[in-house]
């Protein structure tokens, strides 16, 4: 069995929220799990990205490296079993250790980078196995996607729409376009169950407590 890795998968510290490891599979949708590897934060100027292991992942920046690589141990996993890093966007904070994992396919808003082979996907709506799906999700960057699962569990939103577990900050201090941010947040906010922020914990949409 193969795995992604998201960090939706820390920032200035190794990798983002925007990095996630994915080690995928051929199970259906009802086999697909989220696991948070590293809880990112943002204490500036320390800051650490959020890494999930979605197994059916970004690599983000975390303080060490074997923040990230013992956490797959635990798991029974090596680096090299991951076949996909999930790139939220291009900030260093969350591509810095992209090469921890030396199998794995690139993914960011455009591109599929495959060892010396760069090529393209479709964009949003794009499939990288069942139940996982990338979102363009503009607003902190032009480049920002999320990558969307869906579990038993309920559906999950690995972005770096939000920085923090409050869903905070509401007015994004580096935000290359805010009002487009908004409409993307709204898109998400409408759709899953669950969201891991760039550098945070899982929430619960709040759109949809009881």
């Amino acid at each position: 069995m193969t795995y992604p890795v998201f960090s939706s998968l820390v920032r200035f510290a190794g990798v983002f929220t925007a990095l996630l490891m994915f080690v995928t599979s051929q199970q259906a949708v009802a086999g697909n799990t989220v696991n948070i590897l590293h809880e990112g934060y943002d204490r500036y100027p320390s800051v650490g990205a959020t890494v999930t292991l979605v197994c059916g992942g970004d690599v983000v920046m975390v303080k060490n490296q074997t923040l990230i690589t013992d956490a797959l141990s635990e798991l029974g996993l090596a680096p090299n079993a991951v076949t996909h890093v999930f790139l939220s966007h291009h900030h260093p904070d969350h591509t810095m250790n992209v090469g921890l994992f030396p199998q794995a396919k690139v993914i960011d808003a455009h591109s599929i980078y495959d060892g010396d082979h760069w090529g393209g996907h479709r964009g949003d709506g794009y499939e990288i196995s069942e139940g996982m799906t990338l979102w363009s999700t503009p607003g902190h960057t032009a480049e920002d996607i999320t990558l969307i699962v869906e579990t038993d569990e309920g559906v999950y939103a690995m972005t770096h729409l939000w920085w923090h577990s409050g869903l905070t900050p509401v007015i994004d201090p580096v935000a290359e376009d805010q009002a487009t941010l908004e409409e993307t947040r709204s898109r998400v906010l409408a759709t899953v169950d669950w969201i891991i922020p760039g550098h945070g914990g899982l929430v619960a949409n709040p759109e949809k407590a009881d």
